[in-house]
């Protein structure tokens, strides 16, 4: 059973690499810190900081990567840097593969994705309205329950993790973190999401979050 499973996982993990998006574009920064190469990249007129396995790449050069994930609130640890969006790539050029003992900064991997557990969310249940202070002070009694608050669209970064991360600000100050798979929110609209509250998330590398909500639903309030 156990080396199905795995067969599973491993072809799962190729069969992701083999069908991943190609993008072409040009460096306008490079850093290499930890191993990684931290590139600023421009792809047509879009513009967005990208890491691969550090390669000896000059600035201007035009260069092709191959897409792994994206993460949001990244801090790279030899930069002490934060990316509030960041692409992890390979590049076929690179001098070191993602597993080399040379690299010093952990660089996400799909198979560290697959870790993440996540509670089936029961989205038929009842929904409690609250504040995000009452649930970050009362976090366990809120586990896999149905929430909605309401508040102000601070950030929303999309495509990470395949979901949209949509930054929620209270009248009271405090932030919290909705994952939605489908959403058309922008920054300022005032909402009340709707969502299932997942707590002590680990999405690998010590990417950890106490409280979040997934399965979000957004209603525009100031329509």
């Amino acid at each position: 059973m156990k080396n199905r499973i795995l067969k599973f996982v491993l072809l799962f993990i190729f069969t992701v690499t083999l069908n991943a998006t190609q993008r072409e574009g040009k460096v306008l920064e490079n850093i290499n810190a930890g191993g990684y190469s931290y590139l600023k990249f421009e792809e047509k007129s879009e513009i967005f900081w990208v890491a691969i396995p550090q390669a000896d790449i000059k600035i201007n050069q035009v260069i092709k990567i191959k897409e792994q994930m994206w993460m949001s609130d990244f801090k790279s640890k030899s930069l002490n840097k934060v990316f509030e969006k960041i692409l992890f790539a390979t590049y076929s050029k690179s001098p070191y593969s993602q597993h080399d003992t040379q690299t010093t900064e952990s660089f996400p991997s799909l198979a560290e994705m697959l870790k993440t557990h996540e509670p089936k969310a029961n989205l038929d249940q009842e929904t409690i309205s609250t504040t995000i202070a009452e649930m970050k002070k009362k976090k366990n009694e809120f586990k896999d329950k149905k929430v909605s608050v309401e508040g102000k669209v601070v950030k929303v970064l999309r495509g990470i993790m395949k979901t949209s991360w949509v930054h929620i600000l209270d009248k009271d100050g405090n932030k919290l973190i909705f994952r939605a798979t489908k959403e058309s929110v922008e920054k300022e609209d005032i909402v009340k999401a709707t969502g299932i509250v997942n707590i002590d998330v680990d999405y690998g590398y010590g990417y950890t979050y106490e409280l979040i909500v997934v399965d979000s639903v957004f209603k525009k309030l100031n329509n």
